[in-house]
């Protein structure tokens, strides 16, 4: 052979080395770039997977109570700022009155944030926009109690991902895009007060989270059904009785409180909140609220009232633009070796079950929704299941990663690919959900 013909030849052909395969090369390539963006990738996928999923909060119109309550700003407006104020201080006691009278419920923060909300955001887009931010910030705060409970970082973007296939707006009574926020708002505190307990050191980090769940508990009294797992929780974290304890004294303050007006609402006959205990119907109502929080409950429940129509490009493009992103995220923080312990990733789903399965318990014992809960919806208080599944779903898809990356293997490796295509394909199909609810909202006004 020669020089010139030696000089053309592959050295590991020449050696009888079989050729790389060329797909094989250009996928170490990618993941090669992966590794070495994974910072960047991982924090642009996960801002734009939180961004997406709240974006069609933004688009839709004043629903519910929005309606009416956007209007109060202008009915109460005086020629002064003191008539301004004397007309809200009116309107703050008739609207109290009425639900203490009738209601038996005691909730002043609902209404003062409702005031606040449409003074300061008068208009429909502006409204919209801060309350798709009030969600983003849903999405925060979420993500950082996982990452909180399991010390990991890595765990904030599979939290988002999670997240993205269980938030959804509906086409009933919706929490997300209406009520001023309040839900949302309930829950943020919440979340809140608790990262302070498990974060915050000394005692002004327990004064402003007590500040914080009393809020949210005259915000939205379900707060009261969790209040001791979120106790534990802090217990396991902190092993500080004093932080532990810290939520019981709001919650047994407010709770006895609307014990008190709940047993003496003056119009109990058809009302929404008289406590009805007959098992049958408490178990059926509940099913029906506790399953609306599980992802595309307003399609596939029995009997389901009016469900979305899907169109099947738009879910299509929903794979590409959410999916994709999705499924290249949890890839990198796989590649990323997370370190997770088992008692961590078990408090994370204990968290979830309580914020899942507690809230319904309200709906279920209340007469009106016995009567009026229609199958496949859920009445407001659904969002926290929403925030207690994305938990369940993060600590689910955690153990499958912690199972791959401690002892590797076919099976293994299969059940983390499944799981993650089923968390990557939700978060397509819930989003899809939520922008058909929502342009169905606009034609509706149309």
């Amino acid at each position: 052979m020669t020089p010139e013909r030696q000089a053309t030849v592959d050295p590991a052909l020449d050696q009888g080395a079989p050729p790389q395969d060329p797909h094989r090369s250009r996928t170490r390539a990618a993941l090669a770039f992966l590794d070495a963006q994974r910072t960047a990738v991982l924090a642009t996928a996960t801002l734009w997977i939180a961004l997406i999923t709240v974006a069609p909060v933004a688009t839709s119109p004043y629903r519910s109570d929005d309606k009416t309550n956007h209007l109060i700003p202008s009915e109460v407006a005086g020629d002064t700022a003191l008539d301004t104020l004397q007309g809200y201080y009116r309107v703050f006691r008739e609207t109290m009155s009425w639900w203490i009278t009738h209601e038996g419920r005691f909730f002043p923060g609902s209404t003062l944030w409702t005031f606040t909300v449409f003074t300061v955001f008068p208009t429909l887009a502006s409204y919209k926009v801060f309350i798709a931010l009030l969600c983003l910030t849903m999405l925060a705060l979420t993500a950082l109690v996982a990452a909180v409970l399991t010390r990991n970082a890595l765990v904030v973007p599979v939290a988002v991902v999670a997240l993205g296939s269980t938030v959804t707006m509906r086409a009933w009574f919706d929490p997300l895009d209406s009520f001023s926020g309040v839900v949302i708002l309930s829950i943020c505190l919440a979340l809140g007060a608790t990262l302070l307990l498990l974060r915050g050191t000394g005692w002004p980090s327990i004064a402003v989270a007590i500040a914080m769940w009393a809020y949210a508990l005259m915000t939205y009294e379900v707060v009261i059904t969790f209040t001791p797992v979120l106790c534990l929780v802090v217990w396991w974290s902190r092993r500080s009785w004093s932080r532990a304890t810290a939520l019981l004294w709001p919650t047994a303050v407010v709770g006895a409180v609307v014990a008190v007006l709940r047993s003496r609402v003056e119009t109990p006959v058809g009302n929404a909140y008289v406590i009805n205990l007959e098992p049958w119907r408490v178990l059926v109502t509940y099913v029906k609220q506790a399953s609306s929080s599980l992802p595309l409950s307003q399609v596939w429940y029995p009997g389901a009232v009016a469900p979305p129509s899907f169109d099947p490009y738009l879910t299509l493009l929903m794979v590409v633009v959410v999916g994709i992103p999705a499924a290249v995220l949890l890839l990198c923080v796989v590649r990323a070796r997370p370190v997770l312990t088992w008692p961590s990733l078990v408090v994370v789903a204990f968290l979830g079950a309580a914020l899942w399965l507690a809230p319904p318990v309200l709906v279920a014992i209340s007469l009106g929704w016995q009567n009026e809960l229609p199958p496949g919806q859920g009445y407001v208080s659904v969002a926290w299941g929403y925030v207690g599944l994305a938990l369940l779903a993060t600590s689910a898809w955690s153990a499958l990663a912690k199972l791959h990356l401690d002892r590797p293997s076919r099976t293994r490796a299969v059940l983390l690919v499944v799981g993650s295509a089923v968390l990557v394909l939700l978060c397509a199909a819930t989003l899809a959900e939520s922008i058909t609810i929502a342009r169905s909202a606009v034609v509706a006004i149309g």
